[in-house]
C-alpha cells in the first residue's frame, strides 16, 4: 500500500484496510406550509477509509510526514490479501495518523482517508469499478 502524490510515493508497511464508508450526495428540499418533500440524489460522495498497519521509528516519520501534509493523493491498494497493488483512489486527503508505541522501536498506526471522488479504479487500465 502506497500514498502517492505528483512527485512522491509513502509506503505504508504491514498495512491493511480495515474500514471502507462509501456515502452518497444528496439535497433535500422541504417546503413550509405543505406536505411535500423532496430529495435530488446526486451520486457517489466522499469514500472514508480507515487503513490500520504496524511500523517501525524509521518507517513511521515519512508517514508522519504525509498526513500531516496538505496535499491531495492517490491511494494504491491490492483487491486481494498478499496481491501487488492493482486498486486505486484518486483525490485522497490523509488525516493525521495515529500511532501507538508497542516496543521502543515498533508502532502500530492507524490512518483515516477521504476519497474525494469516491470511487474505486483498477491500475492497469485506469477503469473505474465501483
Amino acid at each position: 500500500m502506497k500514498l502517492v502524490d505528483g512527485e512522491l510515493e509513502y509506503e505504508l508497511p504491514r498495512a491493511s484496510v480495515t474500514g471502507r464508508a462509501p456515502s452518497v450526495k444528496s439535497v433535500d428540499y422541504n417546503y413550509d406550509f405543505t406536505d411535500y418533500n423532496d430529495r435530488l440524489h446526486m451520486g457517489r460522495g466522499p469514500t472514508r477509509l480507515t487503513v490500520s498497519g504496524t511500523a517501525t521509528s524509521a518507517e513511521l516519520e515519512p508517514i508522519e510526514y504525509a498526513t500531516g501534509a496538505d496535499a491531495l493523493y492517490t491511494f494504491y491498494f491490492s483487491s486481494e490479501q498478499g496481491g501487488d497493488d492493482d486498486r486505486y483512489y484518486q483525490r485522497v486527503v490523509a488525516m493525521p495518523v495515529q500511532s501507538q508505541a508497542e516496543t521502543a522501536d515498533l508502532h502500530t498506526y492507524t490512518i483515516e482517508l477521504h476519497a474525494l471522488d469516491g470511487h474505486e479504479y483498477d491500475a492497469d487500465t485506469g477503469e473505474q469499478l465501483t
